[in-house]
């Protein structure tokens, strides 16, 4: 059966590396717009109309964690189809790599824990698929 999407949205994702460890964040129960409850993604989201890809990294991982990063390369391409409200909607995803610009961390109110992860660690943790796709991207060789 084909996919009727009435939505589609364009998203970023900062995979913000420090230490060899890489920066997750795990959603809220308690957040009422949120599809992944209770599993970790990277920081990121919807870039806005007449925003840049660049501006809307900057202002997600500010709105999520209180940073501000370094923007490297994208490395990344992933769609998804989530259900928000019972409207199935397509999200394309870009992710790039970011460092941290400085020492502030504050995490933001849809998010109740942070973690910093390494290859060891991310497969024992419940991320959503996406988030797994990427750490084992980054992976192969």
């Amino acid at each position: 059966m084909e996919k009727v999407i009435q939505k589609q949205f364009l998203a970023v994702r900062s995979v913000i590396v420090k230490d060899e460890k890489i920066l997750i964040i795990r959603e809220s129960n308690k957040y009422e717009g949120g599809t992944n409850h209770g599993k970790y993604d990277f920081p990121g989201g919807k870039v806005k109309i007449g925003e840049s890809i660049t501006e809307a990294i900057e202002r997600e991982v500010r709105e999520e964690v209180g940073m501000s990063v370094k923007i490297g390369k994208p490395f990344f391409v992933d769609e998804w189809w989530p259900t928000v409200k019972g409207e199935q909607i397509q999200i394309i995803g870009i992710f790039f790599m970011c460092e941290p610009a400085g020492s502030e961390f504050t995490l933001g109110e849809d998010f109740d824990d942070f973690q910093g992860v390494s290859f060891d660690e991310y497969s024992k943790l419940p991320l959503i698929q996406t988030t797994r796709k990427v750490f084992e991207s980054l992976q192969k060789p």
